[in-house]
């Protein structure tokens, strides 16, 4: 079926859209969406003229609207406006529309690339102004259902612009393999046309691959590296792990268990029952995502909340003397709720989670917060060895100090673990064996364990990190303020030239 349309849009534009269009029906739902794309690109400003649509991508005319779309509209909106093109026609060249706006010029279509080019050429101009400095960073994502991993290139920045320091893409590569040469390449590649002396640091997460790449990075890409760590999120994230792999680790799994048996309609309708006959609130259970350690404690706050009514669920069918062999993840977690040891493992990893997420919800922000880096990884050091170690022993120490305990030395315990006032209270009714068994398996196993690893792998003792305290102007002593100023100072010789 062969349609010409003339469309109107918004009047205060007057500008019209007109379509000769070679379409099935199955394309009329397209074309109305188009339609309301350009309609929505249009409707922000008049004035604005966009050119030619052709199934290969978008182009625009007149500077006026180039920039005010490059500025202000997503991104997002470009590509979902050349995905709806070529749903259908995986041939670019072929697309099946052709849209003619009415313009005073006429360019040719560009792929749709074109829009991140035209961002990143902005990007690219304010970093190679005079006297602009900035720090990259990478990271690797996989990609399991490609069989590879998407590296993005990204920098940060004070934006002239924006005036704010702001992080913007630079560029993406699918890899294959991902050696430490491979990735120094697409480095190279990315910053290939910033000034490579305005490069101040090198950051990513904390695998083995990522120190031997950045060693790598400051040999061919810039030797005043300032070294300011690996990501300290992974790291905290990792000791929290290392505790709760050697104690309650079947609670991570039941949680994860509980919520996807619930997914289930039928299940879901019988949970909801059973919470309005023990009058407990009518909220759904929350997903625990196992490499994002955080959403552990919101799983098992929901999981404490809605406890009676869980186990009054899994319960009824031992009670019943019902048959589940063929349901294993039923009778496990039937078996995990008859348990009186579950629900104070729950309070237990709740109230421990909390000593890590304070630290975790603060370095998420996305202001810069470098400079508190150091006092708070300290502090965190220093909460969590509250819960096992004397006070006389850490408190006032430095962090060199923290570094030295040898935290298998028994005199330096506590007569035992603070497990917290609801734990100890859930622990009432169990026989001292019982207490002491638990006690035992807190201090040994997940305090000891995150302690250990918390002061094996954080930068406690990075010099750059501890200096770049004094720009929280709440340094006690002027000189020490000095020193720190003369120490940062000595390490970016690209910055501070004239010492």
């Amino acid at each position: 079926m062969s349609r010409r349309s003339n469309l109107p849009l918004y009047p205060e534009h007057d500008l019209e859209v007109s379509f000769d269009i070679n379409f099935t029906n199955e394309d009329l739902f397209m074309v109305n969406k188009v339609r309301m794309m350009i309609n929505l690109i249009l409707h922000c400003e008049p004035g604005m003229s966009v050119i030619s649509w052709d199934g290969a991508g978008l182009a625009l005319c007149q500077d006026k609207a180039r920039r005010y779309l490059l500025d202000s509209i997503n991104t997002r909106i470009f590509f979902f406006f050349f995905r709806l093109g070529t749903a259908r026609h995986r041939d670019l060249n072929h697309g099946p529309l052709a849209c003619e706006v009415d313009a005073l010029t006429t360019m040719p279509s560009p792929h749709p690339d074109c829009y991140v080019l035209n961002f990143k050429a902005k990007v690219i101009t304010e970093l190679c102004r005079p006297g602009v400095f900035y720090s990259t960073m990478i990271d690797e994502t996989p990609k399991p259902e490609q069989r590879m991993q998407q590296l993005d290139i990204q920098v940060r920045y004070f934006s002239e612009s924006k005036q704010q320091v702001t992080v913007e893409h630079l560029m993406s590569f699918n890899l294959g393999r991902a050696t430490r040469d491979i990735i120094v390449d697409h480095i190279e590649e990315a910053l290939a046309e910033l000034p490579r002396n305005g490069l101040l640091s090198f950051f990513s997460d904390g695998p083995n691959v990522m120190n031997n790449v950045k060693s790598k990075v400051k040999q061919r890409v810039n030797a005043n590296l300032l070294d300011i760590g690996e990501c300290s999120l992974h790291k905290v994230h990792n000791a929290f792990a290392k505790g709760l792999d050697v104690f309650c680790s079947d609670v991570e799994e039941l949680v994860r268990d509980v919520y996807y048996s619930f997914k289930h309609a039928v299940r879901a309708e019988v949970l909801k029952e059973q919470q309005e006959v023990l009058n407990t609130a009518p909220h759904v259970l929350l997903r625990h995502v196992s490499n994002r350690w955080l959403t552990l404690q919101d799983s098992l706050s929901r999981i404490q909340e809605q406890f009676p009514a869980i186990r009054h669920y899994f319960l009824k069918d031992v009670a019943a003397n019902r048959r589940f062999d063929a349901q294993t993840q039923h009778k496990r977690l039937a078996s995990a709720f008859s348990s009186r040891t579950l629900y104070t493992k729950v309070l237990f990893l709740r109230n421990t989670a909390e000593l890590f997420a304070g630290f975790q919800r603060l370095f998420l922000k996305q202001e810069p917060l470098f400079h508190f880096l150091h006092e708070e990884l300290v502090a965190l050091v220093q909460r969590v060895l509250n819960r096992v170690l004397c006070g006389e022993v850490f408190c006032e120490k430095s962090a060199q100090d923290l570094m030295q305990l040898d935290l298998d030395d028994s005199a330096l315990w506590k007569a035992q673990p603070e497990l917290g006032a609801d734990t100890e209270k859930a622990m009432d009714a169990w026989d001292p064996v019982e207490k002491k068994a638990f006690r035992l398996g807190a201090l040994f196993f997940f305090f000891l364990a995150c302690g250990k690893a918390l002061l094996k792998t954080l930068p406690l003792a990075n010099k750059v990190i501890k200096h770049a305290r004094f720009l929280t102007l709440n340094y006690a002593s002027i000189n020490k303020e000095v020193q720190s100023v003369q120490y940062l100072a000595g390490q970016l010789p690209g910055v501070v030239t004239d010492l």
